[in-house]
């Protein structure tokens, strides 16, 4: 709950009339405590409990009477719990200046949880009406009239449901009140009401063309496109076949004799630093690096010692 500074005072007079307790600073924190786990999720077992219920599981007394916990609130989000979607007679309330701060913090309670759902505003000026309809990420907005009972058509004009679509906003397919209508498939028969432009020819006209005449016309085509490549009056020669290879006795004959390669010993350097890696970089040689357990680097080089020791 928003209110504007100017009327706070009956506000929350009428809304003792109407059974709300107001919490004390330290009742809030009670409160707050039982509305959110310590892992900032919602505590199941207040949902849908009576508000006396929820005050006996929060550690105070309230009036038999009272229908609603209503708690002043400054932030919003996860460090601020009764900030949060609670589906219990708990409320927070929110003083601002204006209109304009009042609908800066419903944008800004939306985004935290509610995207796309129902905003109530109570007020007689039609532009605060058409603005708040205007700027809030929301798809219901009820003027003058529960939120709760307004959103799903009881005291207005929208569609009875109690499946209330948040649309893209909210991950939802639709922003609709869901009815029966959504459960309907639609046929659809549609005549063709326009000719279809013909395509400009293209280069590729005479490929689709000899496409459609089968292999014998492809390779016609073929004959063409290689006929243009060689010279008039000089025609390609044509390439002697090779000669056969001789029958091979096994697939080992395949492989080529293997160079014999003489084995050098190399004695790893204990340090490796940048200087050294540049060195053997520009003289194209291989440096012997110390052993993987004595391996020392500088944070510079270790991508490049990786690659020549590769």
């Amino acid at each position: 709950m928003i209110c504007d500074e100017l009327i706070k005072e009956t506000v929350l007079d009428e809304l003792k009339k109407q059974g709300a307790h107001v919490c004390t600073p330290q009742e809030k924190i009670q409160l707050e405590r039982t509305i959110q786990t310590p892992r900032r999720t919602l505590n199941t077992k207040i949902v849908g409990k009576a508000a006396v219920k929820i005050a006996e599981m929060a550690g105070f007394t309230v009036p038999s009477n009272t229908r609603a916990l209503v708690a002043y609130a400054d932030g919003v989000g996860p460090d601020y719990p009764i900030s949060r979607e609670k589906l219990s007679p708990t409320l927070a309330f929110y003083v601002v200046k204006d209109w304009r701060e009042g609908c800066a913090k419903c944008i800004e309670i939306l985004n935290f949880g509610g995207l796309g759902h129902t905003l109530s505003v109570h007020t007689n000026d039609e532009e605060v009406v058409r603005q708040f309809a205007l700027r809030k990420p929301a798809f219901r907005i009820c003027v003058n009239t529960s939120a709760a009972l307004g959103a799903v058509g009881y005291t207005t004009n929208l569609f009875p449901s109690m499946t209330l679509g948040c649309g893209a906003a909210g991950g939802n397919i639709t922003s609709d009140n869901i009815s029966p209508l959504h459960l309907i498939n639609l046929k659809r028969v549609a005549y063709g009401v326009r000719e279809l432009a013909a395509p400009a020819a293209s280069k590729t006209a005479a490929v689709h063309a000899a496409a459609a005449g089968g292999r014998r016309a492809i390779e016609e085509l073929v004959d063409q496109w290689l006929g243009a490549r060689t010279t008039a009056g000089n025609p390609a020669p044509v390439a002697a076949s090779p000669p056969a290879a001789p029958p091979l006795s096994s697939y080992k004959d395949l492989e080529p004799p293997r160079p014999q390669v003489e084995k050098t010993e190399t004695k790893p350097v204990g340090f490796v630093c940048e200087e050294d890696v540049r060195a053997a970089v520009l003289a194209n040689s291989k440096m012997p690096g110390p052993s993987i357990r004595r391996l020392i680097m500088t944070p510079n080089t270790t991508t490049r010692v990786s690659c020549i020791r590769a």
